[in-house]
């Protein structure tokens, strides 16, 4: 080490290193360890090498402790989250689990429907703890990797239980999101495409679902589109069906604006400010 502080030394003496800060570990007069910072700076006049040094040497012990406990308590913090969020999704996964089990005792209908419709609500919230223990961040998510995945799911169910084949186009950006805007953005998405695979494509030999989600600036678009017969809920199933009034919160949640376009098939375009993810 003193080799080392010989050289730092050297390269001041000749110009070449304008200053240089070097910590240690020390022992009080009195016993005690204690840590000391080093600040070394030359004086000199233009054109010609230093004349001077000018050395501060600084008791950092309680600095470094201090930096020490705030490292521990947010290591303890992170590993607390974790907790939660597990837990979480584990609640979460006993629920649909009690929801398919009854479900399965029950005779087709419009209750076992809305019991599934239940379920797989229950299933996107508790992907999103599980997506938040694979990443760093506890309070957000990759808006890319987590409506990618729920799209996924959906057209599994798509192409399991529609006569109709349907074609599913993803255009999501790689968007950081905070924890409640991801998940109403995700009970958006499937609640339209729910409801665009149940009801859009009985006059089609296929179907095109486009889900596109970008940002720019600060402004979130998140649209949801078909090419089906051109249904609206407030045109099909009027202002208080279940599924508009479902949107309407979701979407003033968001603190957003939506439009529908029914032209050529049907186009859910949901704009929210999003300034700093939260």
């Amino acid at each position: 080490e003193y080799a080392v502080n010989l050289n730092y030394m050297t390269q001041l003496r000749a110009g070449e290193l304008s200053n240089f800060t070097l910590q240690k570990r020390l022992r009080h007069k009195k016993g005690y360890p204690i840590w000391v910072q080093l600040d070394v700076s030359p004086l000199w006049k233009k054109g010609e090498p230093p004349s001077a040094h000018v050395a501060v040497i600084q008791d950092i012990t309680n600095r470094l402790e201090a930096e020490s406990q705030l490292l521990e308590a947010v290591k303890e913090k992170d590993a607390l989250l974790k907790e939660i969020h597990h837990r979480i999704k584990n609640n979460l996964q006993l629920i649909s689990s009690i929801l398919y089990i009854r479900m399965s005792q029950m005779p087709d209908g419009e209750i076992k429907d809305f019991l599934e419709q239940t379920k797989q609500k229950v299933r996107l919230i508790a992907l999103i703890h599980e997506r938040l223990l694979q990443t760093e961040t506890m309070n957000q998510i990759n808006a890319d990797d987590y409506l990618t995945r729920l799209v996924v799911d959906l057209e599994l169910v798509a192409s399991s239980n529609h006569a109709v084949p349907i074609q599913f186009v993803n255009e999501i950006q790689s968007v950081e999101l905070g924890l409640d805007k991801a998940i109403y953005c995700g009970l958006i998405i499937n609640e339209l495409i729910t409801n665009s695979i149940k009801y859009a494509f009985s006059n089609t030999e296929k179907g095109i679902i486009k889900i596109s989600f970008r940002k720019s600036g600060n402004m979130v678009q998140l649209k949801v589109e078909d090419n089906g017969k051109g249904y609206d809920y407030r045109q099909s199933y009027g202002k208080q069906s279940f599924g508009m009034q479902l949107l309407q919160v979701f979407v003033k949640q968001l603190k957003a604006s939506l439009s529908v376009d029914t032209e050529n098939g049907t186009a859910y375009l949901i704009k929210f400010l999003d300034f700093n993810n939260n």
